[in-house]
């Protein structure tokens, strides 16, 4: 016990599941910071774990760094300054729905299954060796909204997994291979947008 309350663990990120994530980890760690702007976990969890900024990371020295819905690229400078893994929360399988709004993508693809998983952060996005994934069914005619609900939900029984692994200091990866990557950005979402409207004319 006095080994994990020595650990220090910086999350980034905001949403539900970073909330849920922190109500896990402070059952365990005594050193958690959170680098977020999302005023309603702010409130709180202000006496459950420690607010921050990324400059700081420096002179907070963490173990880990776990990145939760986090919209924000995490620059080279900052990853380096973390003493074992930064691991990263993506909410589509890897490495076929690299990028975003990996849910719409699944649906336009029509895809029968989804996933979602934790890796590691490389200075390429979604890039990372993965830590664990999780393969779900699309129910016909879901939404984006439901597909994402199921991934959080999904996503947050891994992190109790990644924990269970970090206090027994066990971790394990398994590297993606990238030949079968796809990646998807705001520039393909502008593109599929465009098409709808001009088949809707």
């Amino acid at each position: 016990k006095k080994l994990m309350n020595k650990i220090k663990i910086v999350f980034i990120g905001k949403s539900i599941m970073l909330g849920k994530c922190l109500d896990i980890s402070s059952k365990y760690f005594k050193n958690i910071f959170v680098i977020t702007n999302d005023n309603s976990l702010k409130k709180n969890y202000i006496k459950k774990v420690k607010f921050t900024e990324l400059e700081n990371i420096k002179k907070i020295k963490p173990d880990y760094l776990f990145s939760v819905l986090n919209e924000k690229i995490l620059q080279t400078k900052y990853l380096k300054m973390v003493k074992k893994y930064s691991i990263n929360f993506h909410d589509g399988p890897l490495p076929k729905y690299a990028g975003l709004f990996s849910s719409t993508w699944a649906i336009y693809n029509k895809e029968k299954e989804h996933g979602v998983c934790w890796h590691k952060i490389e200075n390429t996005i979604d890039t990372g060796d993965i830590v664990f994934q999780k393969k779900f069914n699309i129910k016909q005619n879901a939404t984006a909204y439901e597909v994402d609900t199921k991934g959080i939900v999904e996503g947050i029984k891994l992190f109790k997994k990644i924990l269970k692994n970090l206090r027994n200091n066990s971790f394990k990866f398994k590297k993606q291979n990238l030949q079968k990557r796809s990646y998807f950005g705001k520039k393909d979402l502008k593109k599929l947008f465009e098409k709808y409207l001009k088949n809707k004319k």
